[in-house]
């Protein structure tokens, strides 16, 4: 049997030049810039920014910003346009099209994904089965905003006059060459576009120690590839899960002959194995809690916190966080972390990041996502959910797309003593941040707020890997800076009485997120600070994350 070494790695890039820092792709954004190649330059300046998260990176940032103005204000370029006459706006624009085509069949703007190899059929007779997995593809936040910028800009600067171009920018373009699938229609012609089953990919199959199962497997993009007459080694392999798919190459397609790709991203379900198979098989099959209990601590360290009472506001900031007064807590879990993007994409099966990062916090999660999350994940642990949305606690009935920025209808309500996963409540949140009340300081951990934060000082630009500043005394990381933080709360001013196991208000408009985020100043950054937004709503710097009831929760009177 033929051996393959693979490496354990959670995303396959072919054709990249992994090396290049920020110094190579800013001063490559310059010299591309001062071509003229507005596509490429914006290209090399996201790179640059992603390649360096500090100060530094400044200078890309605003690089890319001034083309991207332009670009979105119908300019076809940097430059003082305003004496160009509108066969001159169509010359350039014509030459910007001419890149894009380009530049869209030199890369793949979108990610391509492995499905996990499933058993689809066995012959009862002969005692052989068949096997098939699905490729599919998904956006890449750099070529879809370059995307946006062109259609915005060609769609507020186009006239009729311009007969000869598209009607309508071509988001999907790929170049129009002699056999490519497409019919001919000059500089109008953009109908060999970036569709699936224009991409097809090479790969094989191995087992996890490297040996080759399957060779020259080809599928195309959105499609299924199937295979059987496998070996007896081969079906114990694919029983048990040590299997992976490794690309080999991926290839636009024409009529004649393949074009091969740089620059691709793929990505497999049997990278990471320890933890991912797990997970992904357990979501298949309830009975392997067992298998998913033990790696979850590996993407998310819950820290139990003692019941106690603390002081929760402050004399000194704004009005919503007035008057002081004492509030006590029951015992309760909470994650030590915000979720991060694994743990997120491992429950959810999709990641709506920007900036993407196994470690960094997710970000663009709406409170109903949130408590979408927590259920599913409640569910995979063989917990009890806390949510139900008009009594029903089963997700696949509430008619809800995660990342649709919608509403779920129907009334939400929390069972805090059920034993799931779900957001903490506004005072546990503050409860935490203050050191389990300690109020020693009023930012998570420490009077400097750099000590502890990833903030808007001009150092962070995108979330950063959770964990990496000093934690609180309570072990909370992050609970000042990185993303704001969902709250079980309704929004609601505070009163001055004593409470005891608080949940908020009974209703409102808008749900309440705390902490402060990258891009911050430091003042939104303290322990007391409240801000908050319609729960369907999302953001690149809002986040959350996890608690559980611990401690017997009094049931209300009326029970």
């Amino acid at each position: 049997m033929k051996k393959f070494f693979v490496g354990v790695v959670s995303m396959l890039v072919l054709g990249f030049a992994q090396a290049e820092s920020y110094e190579e792709l800013f001063a490559q954004g310059k010299a591309y810039e001062a071509e003229g190649q507005w596509i490429h330059a914006l290209s090399s300046y996201w790179d640059a920014m992603e390649a360096e998260m500090s100060e530094k990176a400044c200078d890309a940032y605003i690089a890319y910003g001034n083309i991207a103005y332009a670009l979105r204000t119908g300019n076809p370029g940097l430059g003082d346009y305003s004496s160009f006459g509108d066969d001159e706006m169509k010359a350039g624009w014509k030459k910007i099209q001419a890149e894009y085509e380009t530049f869209w069949t030199e890369h793949s703007p979108r990610q391509f994904e492995f499905a996990k190899i499933s058993q689809v059929m066995i012959d009862s007779v002969t005692k052989s089965s068949a096997y098939s997995t699905f490729l599919k593809w998904t956006w890449l936040p750099k070529y879809e905003d370059m995307a946006d910028i062109l259609t915005t800009g060609y769609d507020k600067v186009r006239t009729t006059a311009w007969s000869d171009m598209v009607t309508s920018w071509p988001k999907y373009a790929a170049t129009i060459g002699e056999g490519v699938e497409g019919s001919e229609r000059g500089d109008r012609n953009l109908s060999s576009t970036h569709k699936p089953t224009n991409f097809s990919v090479d790969f094989f199959i191995t087992d996890s120690e490297g040996n080759v199962l399957l060779e020259k497997a080809t599928v195309r993009a959105s499609e299924t590839f199937s295979f059987s007459q496998v070996s007896d080694e081969a079906r114990e392999a694919f029983r048990s899960g040590r299997v992976r798919i490794v690309p080999r190459a991926v290839h636009l397609v024409k009529k004649s002959s393949p074009v091969s790709l740089e620059n691709v991203f793929i990505k497999t379900p049997y990278d990471d194995l320890e933890i991912k198979k797990n997970v992904l098989v357990y979501m298949q099959d309830i009975s392997k809690v067992a298998a998913f209990s033990s790696d979850f601590p590996r993407m998310m360290d819950m820290v139990q916190l003692p019941r106690g009472s603390f002081m929760m506001g402050t004399t000194k900031g704004t009005p919503n966080q007035k008057p002081v007064h004492r509030v006590n807590v029951l015992a309760f879990k909470m994650g030590s972390t915000e979720v991060t993007q694994e743990l997120y994409e491992y429950v959810m099966e999709m990641n709506p990041s920007l900036h993407k990062g196994k470690k960094k916090p997710v970000q663009s999660v709406s409170w109903f996502d949130a408590i979408y999350f927590c259920n599913k994940l409640s569910m995979i642990a063989g917990l009890t959910p806390c949510y139900t949305v008009d009594g029903v606690s089963d997700i696949e009935k509430w008619e809800y797309k995660p990342g649709s920025k919608e509403a779920i209808d129907g009334f939400v309500a929390c069972n805090f003593r059920a034993n799931g996963f779900r957001l903490p409540t506004e005072a546990e949140w503050e409860y935490a941040a203050s050191g389990c009340g300690k109020g020693e300081t009023q930012y998570a951990g420490s009077s400097e707020l750099s000590d502890v934060a990833w903030y808007g000082n001009g150092k962070s630009f995108q979330p950063m890997d959770v964990g990496t500043k000093k934690a609180n005394s309570a072990g909370m990381y992050d609970m000042s800076g990185n993303v704001f933080e969902w709250v079980w709360d309704w929004f609601s001013k505070y009163t001055a009485s004593e409470q005891t196991n608080t949940k908020g208000a009974d209703s409102g408009v808008v749900r309440v997120y705390r902490g402060g985020g990258y891009l911050s100043l430091s003042g939104a950054c303290m322990i007391t600070y409240r801000i908050s937004k319609a729960p369907q709503k999302s953001d690149l710097f809002l986040g959350f994350r996890i608690a559980q009831s611990v401690e017997e929760v009094p049931k209300p009177k009326s029970e």
